[in-house]
């Protein structure tokens, strides 16, 4: 079967840490038509050095920005210098399974695809200061292949009724491979790709505007890290970590969109991103009509159980967009008394170990098992997945303690 050439982007700043153990899941690919392109955002530690000691593989490649730039900045500079084939970003707490390529490769071959997304299980390294850290989770879910419609996904999303929708069903360039050619098409209309400060979300969202259908497949091919300075988790957590957040938002960002105040919430994140796509020409005034009352009450839905100092802020934002689009306070605060702050304790972790069977998730204390990065964790991933109908047979309801996993499986798998 001929190979696709296949791009892999790998964002960094200043994340040596982890950045080596991300571009070592990289490597681990029996693929030769594949590029991996770390863009380097101006860092001042050993992310140099750390590329250089791969570059004996010749699939791997180092820019550098030059200046410190934004993320979304970064991410179009990496674009850039992509061509030809698909491309996919990775951030640099994130990592590939091993050897996931020829499997991607095969999909896009077989369904003519324009774009491929997965089911992106989750990794908490070490370090991560906002729960329980080292925690792996390894989704169940038999594995399927499904042809998607992009706008009829996007209107799913930005109507804010099923809350498990969200961006990450897009044929966004993270979580996904895209041809360039929709890449390019965007950019035809826009110039620059990215017009939002949230390159994630809004990748998903302008694509969605030249791709009709794309594939959706359950077979996990990524692990999402999050990291004691993750990006993502900074910004929905500003009160644990708000060096890493003010740090995000005054590296010459594209400004937020004029009808938003910037709320960390994934709908006003949406929302913000399909303004700033609509306004740009790529989707027309008829394609949706956002409701601000709808954004609020989703807004306050996802945060009332957050940290009191997290929802006073939030709280303000919303009264404050309410203001901007001539939606009355007393709607508003309507709204908010709905939905009051019910944080959880913070000595505990609603994460527990075990197979829960109405997420379909198994999760593992991933220490217990010597992992200590996201390599690790892809390894172990791996294993447990291979082996996870057994692991439910043991297990068919919430138990909050693996000894029976560890006691009979963990031995004879890992």
């Amino acid at each position: 079967m001929e190979q696709n050439k296949l791009t892999i982007i790998i964002p960094t700043r200043e994340r040596g840490d982890t950045l080596y153990w991300a571009i070592k899941t990289c490597i681990n690919q029996n693929y030769d038509n594949l590029e991996i392109i770390v863009c380097d955002n101006f860092s001042s530690d050993n992310t140099r050095e750390i590329v250089a000691d791969f570059q004996a593989d010749k699939r791997v490649k180092y820019i550098n920005t030059g200046k410190r730039i934004s993320m979304s900045h970064n991410w179009e500079f990496a674009l850039n210098h992509v061509n030809e084939g698909f491309v996919s970003v990775l951030g640099d707490d994130d990592g590939f399974l091993p050897n996931t390529m020829l499997q991607i490769n095969s999909i896009i071959s077989a369904h003519n695809a324009s774009a491929i997304g997965w089911l992106c299980p989750h990794y908490r390294w070490p370090d991560f200061d906002y729960g329980r850290s080292n925690m792996l989770s390894i989704h169940t879910e038999d594995f399927t292949i499904k042809l998607l419609n992009a706008k009829d996904e996007l209107r799913g999303i930005l109507d804010l009724n099923n809350p498990n929708k969200g961006c990450g069903i897009l044929p966004s360039l993270y979580r996904n491979f895209v041809d360039i050619k929709y890449i390019k098409k965007v950019k035809e209309l826009t110039k620059n790709f990215f017009l939002s400060q949230i390159p994630d979300y809004y990748s998903g969202i302008a694509l969605s505007a030249v791709i009709d259908d794309f594939v959706y497949t359950s077979i996990p091919f990524s692990i999402s890290g999050g990291s004691g300075r993750s990006n993502g988790a900074s910004q929905f957590n500003q009160h644990v970590n708000p060096k890493e957040s003010n740090l995000f938002d005054n590296e010459g960002n594209i400004p937020y969109h004029k009808n938003f105040t910037k709320s960390y919430t994934s709908s006003v994140f949406s929302a913000e991103c399909y303004l700033q796509a609509q306004d740009a020409g790529l989707f027309s005034k008829e394609f949706f009509d956002i409701d601000y009352i709808q954004i609020i009450r989703a807004s306050l839905q996802e945060a009332k159980t957050n940290h009191p100092s997290r929802y006073k802020y939030l709280v303000d934002c919303l009264i404050e967009l309410a203001k901007i689009n001539d939606i009355p306070k007393e709607n508003v605060l309507r709204e908010i008394a709905k939905y009051p702050n019910k944080p959880l304790n913070d000595t505990h972790d609603y994460i527990v170990e075990g197979y829960n069977h109405l997420t379909k998730r198994i999760d593992v204390d991933a220490s217990k098992y010597g992992a200590k990065n996201v390599y690790d964790a892809v390894l172990l991933y791996e294993k447990i997945y291979n082996n996870r109908h057994e692991f439910m047979k043991l297990q068919n309801s919430i138990i909050p303690t693996i000894s029976i996993i560890k006691r009979e499986l963990m031995k004879r798998y890992l």
